[in-house]
């Protein structure tokens, strides 16, 4: 016997805490708002209209390589910086100077190559 899916309704109250999960942060918000905005999810009603930004901090030799990953809008880039103590100051700095050199995440570049059905 098929087991029956629950009804929109039943998934909606187990998803109604969904946006209070959301992280709220101030501070973060006076000091780096763009940065910030790329790391929150969107909503339009209780649909997600805009995933997250992925962000990552690796240490690579003697530096360290901060990678921002916009899923929702298929982009990724990569920045490098000597000291860990300001790589939030001068990441929101070169997003907001348009300097960033954003490429295609490997997903976009797949989903453009496809080619339809002959």
């Amino acid at each position: 016997m098929a087991k029956q899916r629950p009804s929109t309704n039943h998934r909606a109250r187990a998803l109604e805490n969904v946006i209070v999960l959301t992280p709220q942060d101030e501070g973060a918000e006076a000091r780096w708002p763009l940065l910030l905005d790329l790391l929150m999810p969107r909503y339009s009603g209780e649909a997600c209209v805009r995933r997250p930004a992925v962000l990552k901090i690796d240490a690579r030799g003697n530096a360290w390589s901060v990678s921002l990953v916009c899923p929702s809008e298929g982009v990724q880039c990569t920045t490098t910086h000597a000291s860990l103590v300001d790589v939030f100051n001068e990441v929101e700095r070169l997003l907001g100077s348009g300097t960033l050199h954003w490429i295609e995440t490997w997903e976009a570049q797949k989903k453009a190559r496809r080619t339809p059905p002959t």
